[in-house]
C-alpha cells in the first residue's frame, strides 16, 4: 500500500514538472522513487520519509546546477540589438532641439537623435549607434582624421 502512495507521488511530481517546466519538481520525483524502492523492502515509513527528503535534496543540490548549465543557450543578438555599435550615415541633419535627424543603416532609414542635447550632426557624417528606443536610434558622431584612424568621442580606434 505504501509503495502505491510513493508511486502516485512519483506520477504527481512528474506531471507537475511537465506543467511547470524549469526543473522544479523532478528532484522530488527521484526522491519518491528511492522511497518507493525502500517500501518494497518493508523499511519503516519514517525511514522512507527521511530517505525521500535526503535523496530529493541531494539530487537538487548536486545535479540542478549541472543541468542548468547545459540548458542555458548562448544569447544571440537579434534584430535591433545587432545594430548597437554599427556605423550609420546621416542623411538629414541631426538636431535634438529641432527634433530632426535621419540616418541610413543597412539600407534602411531611421529617425536619429544624439545622446547629448547641444550637438548637431551635419549630413554625410558617420555616426555610431549607441542606443535604440522604439524606432529611434541614439547616435554619437564619429570623426575621421583621414589617417586611417576613426575618432569616436575622442578615443582613437583603428
Amino acid at each position: 500500500m505504501i509503495s502505491l502512495i510513493w508511486f502516485l507521488l512519483v506520477i504527481f511530481f512528474l506531471i507537475a514538472e511537465v506543467i511547470a517546466p524549469g526543473l522544479t519538481t523532478i528532484w522530488f520525483a527521484g526522491g519518491a522513487v528511492a522511497a518507493m524502492l525502500l517500501s518494497l523492502f518493508q523499511v519503516p515509513i519514517y525511514m522512507q520519509i527521511i530517505f525521500f527528503i535526503e535523496v530529493s535534496f541531494v539530487l537538487l543540490y548536486f545535479t540542478r546546477p549541472l543541468v542548468k548549465k547545459f540548458q542555458q543557450k548562448p544569447k544571440e543578438k537579434t534584430n535591433y540589438e545587432a545594430l548597437i555599435g554599427c556605423l550609420a550615415k546621416v542623411i538629414v541633419e541631426i538636431d535634438n532641439e529641432a527634433q530632426t535627424g535621419q540616418v541610413i543603416l543597412n539600407g534602411q532609414e531611421w529617425t536619429a537623435r544624439t545622446l547629448q542635447e547641444n550637438i548637431k550632426i551635419p549630413v554625410d557624417c558617420l555616426v555610431m549607434v549607441e542606443q535604440i528606443s522604439g524606432v529611434k536610434l541614439f547616435v554619437s558622431k564619429i570623426e575621421n582624421n583621414f589617417s586611417g584612424e576613426v575618432k569616436i568621442d575622442g578615443n582613437v580606434q583603428i
